[in-house]
């Protein structure tokens, strides 16, 4: 499944040539029909503009998947840009869960607010 900037939720089918606009939508049509599959989601290099909720066993890779964040010459980033100043990545009840590959920004400072919430 893919998602990207300029995709669309309305029209997009999450393949390759009409990916998902948001990555929240992307992991909504994730198939959870089994705890011990996880759906891959990889996310285009760009700005989204959200919180994300994963309730559900899905990975979500982003542009830079494979290059170190310290080292190594990284290309377009795959942002996740909070916007509620809560929380920018809420993991509730998922088996199985990864998240690679993304740059964060306005995470919340530690006033008691989380970046990352969740997991059990």
């Amino acid at each position: 499944m893919k998602t990207t900037a300029p995709g669309s939720n309305s029209t997009g089918n999450g393949s390759r040539t009409a990916p998902y606009l948001t990555i929240q939508y992307a992991i909504n049509q994730a198939n959870s029909s089994s705890a011990n599959s996880a759906d891959s989601i990889f996310v285009d290099a760009g700005t989204y503009n959200e919180s994300v909720i994963i309730n559900k066993p899905v990975h979500l890779i982003g542009r830079n998947y494979d290059v170190s964040p310290t080292i190594g010459t990284r290309a377009a980033e795959s942002f996740i840009n909070n916007t509620n100043y809560t929380k920018v990545i809420e993991i509730q009840q998922a088996d199985t869960c990864s998240i690679i590959g993304f740059k964060i920004t306005n995470a919340p400072t530690p006033t008691g607010k989380y970046a990352i919430t969740g997991g059990s």
